[in-house]
């Protein structure tokens, strides 16, 4: 710190609390548990844990995968700024919108019916899930500013 500098560092606590927030709510909006996300980073379970509770910080490679399989926005999991996700969720849900029972081959009907059956259920989560993520990030934020 510079001399006359009254502003107070944050400490590895007040880092990585909000960070383990960030983390755990996005395995949440991914829809993985502990076990799964663990399995899939090859990493144990405790350390997930130890992530989440904020009592370490997921490392680079971690966060490097994170991205490019999920999309997750390294900028919102470091600052907690910016959109979490899902640039391929968000094409997803527009691809959704457009798409018309017709767009797709009526030679077999009920495969047309399960098919569009299923992309409304999915439609349904990703909006559930962008809502409760929104709803988790608003309560991380306001966490963040008091």
């Amino acid at each position: 710190m510079f001399p006359g500098e009254k502003k107070k560092l944050l400490s590895d606590k007040d880092f990585y609390e909000p960070i383990g927030k960030r983390f755990e709510a996005f395995r949440r909006l991914i829809c993985l548990t502990q076990d799964q996300l663990a399995a899939e980073l090859n990493v144990s379970v405790k350390t997930i844990e130890e992530i989440e509770k904020g009592e370490t910080l997921p490392d680079l490679c971690m966060i490097n995968y994170l991205n490019k399989q999920y999309g997750l926005d390294i900028n919102w999991m470091i600052h907690g700024h910016g959109v979490v996700i899902f640039t391929r969720l968000m094409e997803a849900r527009k691809e959704l919108k457009t798409k018309k029972p017709g767009r797709i081959s009526n030679k077999v009907p009920e495969v047309e019916n399960i098919i569009f059956t299923k992309m409304e259920e999915v439609k349904m989560i990703c909006k559930d899930q962008i809502e409760a993520f929104q709803r988790c990030q608003e309560l991380t934020n306001n966490n963040i500013k008091h």
